[in-house]
């Protein structure tokens, strides 16, 4: 079960720390990677990890995973 939204970068001092978190529960729910693209916390400093975690889920356009299908609209 998610706790919601408990750490953000700023609690960070280097980039490779908030990836671990990331890794540890990819559904990312503290927003860690805003854009989706699997890397935590550009911004901070090294050291860094940029190997990007893998999700199994489609997020939408700021990161946020899409947990309802998706209906095609009607042509």
């Amino acid at each position: 079960m998610h706790k919601g939204h408990v750490v953000d970068c700023d609690a960070f001092k280097a980039q490779a720390d908030a990836q671990a978190v990331l890794r540890a529960d990819s559904l990312d729910p503290n927003g860690l990677d805003r854009d989706g693209d699997g890397i935590a916390c550009p911004g901070l400093p090294a050291p860094t990890d940029r190997k990007p975690v893998h999700r199994d889920f489609m997020t939408d356009k700021d990161g946020a995973p899409i947990t309802k299908a998706i209906k095609p609209s009607p042509t």
